[in-house]
């Protein structure tokens, strides 16, 4: 018998077997619908995942004249705005944002098991799922507030629905579950959060990236190591949390949740070291009593008289 070949340095590592579990572990990243997966981590029903998922966004540029490129995720906060990252809009005119609702894959089509499960050289498997949108359904009209990437990371965006459902009034926005927007912001922090957004594969390539790189809507569960830390580029204040969850670009801006369902940050990056970093909305909020933020975590609105605003009803549509 022949000596067996050695394995080349230069190909992929072997990925372990996809395995159908009912479980997204800890530190995974899996489909919002995934096949078979009835919990996230130990204490997210899968429902209470495709609840918050329904507030989900894609942020997309559309500047004249060139394709369209995914810039980063977001949380529909109520009816006509948009919680980001204030750093995914640095050198984006906000007028060439549109915004991606219900970029997901459908529960019928939607990949199983985690994303570690499947070769990183070759998405193809993880990325067959039929999303339930595809084209941008709104338009930004407003840069409302924006923090500093090196202080409190934020940004608000005022949006309006372009792509309605035909009905007399032309004022529906159809989604596929009912709206979680009545949920309110919470300083409440659990022992797991949970991370929603949309990633864009960078393997193999540099940016820009384009609209094929987008993964439809991932959901990643971590334990929370830090409420009260640093902002990891600067690696001053206590205005930031940290978790062991796993993220991907494009995932920045992305809403993280308690187990209760309500928003408590947003996802800035990640460092060596620290793990998953992400703005705690309380504490930003604390910080910057008289700003929009403020105003509309303490029950209020993010809106001001003269700011941009529509009429909008959304109604429940089948997926």
């Amino acid at each position: 018998m022949g000596r067996k070949k050695p394995p080349s340095p230069f190909s992929a590592p072997p990925q372990p077997a996809l395995t159908q579990t009912t479980v997204c572990e800890v530190g995974r990243r899996c489909h919002v619908a995934g096949q078979k997966l009835k919990t996230f981590g130990t204490a997210f029903p899968q429902a209470t995942i495709s609840a918050i998922a329904s507030s989900s966004v894609l942020l997309v540029e559309n500047a004249s004249g060139q394709p369209q490129r995914p810039i980063a995720s977001g949380t529909l906060i109520s009816d006509t705005v948009v919680l980001c990252a204030s750093h995914s809009l640095q050198g984006v005119n906000p007028l060439n944002i549109r915004v991606l609702l219900f970029h997901e894959a459908s529960a019928a089509t939607a990949p199983p098991g985690n994303r570690d499960q499947h070769p990183r050289n070759d998405p193809t498997a993880w990325r067959a799922g039929t999303s339930l949108r595809t084209n941008p359904q709104a338009k930004v009209v407003k840069l409302l507030e924006e923090g500093d990437p090196l202080g409190f990371d934020y940004g608000l965006l005022a949006i309006h629905w372009t792509e309605l459902t035909a009905d007399p009034g032309g004022n529906f926005v159809a989604v596929p579950r009912a709206s979680v927007l009545s949920r309110s912001p919470s300083r409440t922090y659990s022992k797991e959060v949970v991370v929603v957004g949309h990633p864009v594969e960078v393997f193999g390539h540099s940016p820009p990236q384009t609209m094929s790189d987008v993964e439809t809507a991932q959901a990643t569960v971590g334990i929370l190591t830090k409420q009260f830390g640093p902002n990891f580029e600067t690696n001053k204040g206590l205005s930031y949390s940290y978790a062991t969850y796993s993220g991907e670009f494009g995932m920045s801006g992305g809403g993280v949740f308690n187990t209760s369902g309500n928003i408590i940050g947003v996802l800035k990056g990640w460092r060596a070291g620290l793990g998953g970093c992400f703005l705690n909305l309380g504490e930003a909020a604390t910080g910057l009593p008289t700003s929009r933020l403020s105003n509309w975590f303490n029950g209020g609105s993010a809106l001001r008289p003269g700011d941009p605003s529509q009429t909008i009803v959304f109604v429940k549509a089948s997926s």
